[in-house]
């Protein structure tokens, strides 16, 4: 047995999970903040946003092979449909900007339900790399054993 397949023996299952992000709140309103893996568990490496999604809109489906993400509805709200080889099919309502939807790799996920004004931030743990990316739903599924 190889030492990555040892190593993977002995490893938890990871599955799609809601981590709250650190919140200061007065009248001035709220602060909220992630700092290093806090409370991500990876390193930061790519931030982009989703904005001006026709409302009830999908961003169709894809997943990443080896790079973590965490999306968070910074205004309004959105819908996000997971399968995983842990955790299966789930589905998760964003619409707190405290809240960030943690997704490992080899989740797949499409974004729907889009509200007007919806701005969503995701955070990555690598730089964009068209390899990275698996897009078509029957190959995530033959690459997960999910067939």
């Amino acid at each position: 047995m190889s030492i990555f397949a040892e190593i993977k023996k002995h490893m938890k299952p990871v599955a799609p999970e809601i981590k709250t992000i650190a919140r200061i709140a007065d009248r001035r309103g709220n602060l909220s903040f992630i700092e290093n893996d806090n409370p991500l568990p990876f390193a930061m490496e790519r931030v982009y946003w989703i904005n001006d999604v026709p409302g009830g809109a999908c961003r169709y489906g894809r997943a990443l092979r080896t790079q973590w993400e965490a999306v968070i509805a910074l205004t309004g709200s959105l819908t996000v449909r997971t399968v995983s080889h842990n955790d299966g099919m789930r589905s998760f309502r964003l619409t707190n900007p405290d809240e960030a939807l943690l997704l490992p790799p080899m989740t797949w996920r499409e974004m729907t339900d889009f509200t007007t004004n919806a701005a969503a931030l995701v955070i990555a743990s690598g730089p964009f790399s068209e390899s990275e990316y698996i897009r078509e739903f029957p190959d995530f599924e033959k690459m997960t054993g999910n067939e």
